[in-house]
């Protein structure tokens, strides 16, 4: 069994943490991002904060 890859960035890509970006910036709540990315709240938080969103 291969072992799961914890680092988010590895995990989703430099594209879909710019869709992440993109899609709060167009509306969806933080809430709903962790359920569509699979990721915690703080790891939501961080990517947004990383990428230079104001929240």
């Amino acid at each position: 069994m291969p072992s799961r890859v914890h680092r988010v960035d590895l995990r989703l890509g430099p594209d879909v943490i710019a869709q992440l970006v993109v899609d709060y910036q167009a509306g969806i709540s933080s809430t709903e991002l962790q359920k569509t990315y699979a990721l915690s709240k703080g790891t939501v938080l961080r990517l947004l904060s990383e990428a230079g969103v104001e929240m």
